[in-house]
């Protein structure tokens, strides 16, 4: 080929490549976020939130709500849903953490009045619990909708019994099955109670 003409045909392949180079596809790294490591089971004191806090609003900009199962933690991500017990008893509720908390010595957890009342902590003093997280949260208010908190209902209460040892036995039984008690803990509880002294008739 002659000069001119090789001149010409690399200003062609030249223009050519801009154009080849946009359409070729880009590869794209794929950046694989590590997986939250879920806390280890945390044993301490828990509380529970005073009356005063009702309607205030909370870390999560949800205001609190004495009436729903939730909680207050230093750390755990707002949203995590954990499990705390009382080994003392066996008996457990399940709350989400939409709030942040200081807390004290010792202190694990803050519950909302009814979470405290599930377990056996009322309104006033602290009790020992362990809490377990059994899904860690995003950061975001609410829990995922197909996985709602459930609280599970309690027993009815036998209104009156006789004090013959049948009628303790099933009022015995009757509590444990309020607590929500099983196993070996339902089995002492049952003992415990029966041995207790019946309550003296009122004059």
């Amino acid at each position: 080929m002659s000069g001119p003409v090789l001149c010409r045909l690399a200003a062609l392949l030249l223009a050519a490549a801009p154009a080849a180079l946009a359409q070729a596809p880009t590869a794209r790294l794929k950046v694989e976020r590590p997986a939250q490591e879920v806390p280890a089971a945390e044993t301490g004191l828990a509380s529970v939130y005073a009356d005063d806090l009702e309607g205030q609003l909370t870390a999560s900009g949800q205001r609190y709500d004495g009436n729903r199962l939730t909680a207050a933690h230093r750390t755990l991500p707002l949203g995590t849903r954990v499990r705390v017990t009382d080994p003392a008893t066996g008996t457990s509720v399940r709350v989400v953490v939409n709030d942040r908390w200081g807390g004290g010595p010792g202190r694990v957890v803050n519950l909302s009045r009814r979470a405290a009342e599930d377990i056996g902590l009322g309104s006033y003093g602290q009790l020992t619990v362990r809490v377990e997280v059994e899904r860690l949260g995003d950061g975001s208010v609410d829990p995922p909708e197909e996985e709602p908190v459930f609280r599970e209902p309690l027993a009815p209460r036998l209104e009156a019994t006789s004090d013959d040892p049948a009628g303790r036995t099933r009022r015995c039984e009757n509590e444990a099955e309020i607590l929500g008690l099983t196993d070996s803990w339902r089995a002492n509880h049952v003992r415990t109670c029966l041995a207790r002294k019946p309550l003296a008739p009122a004059r």
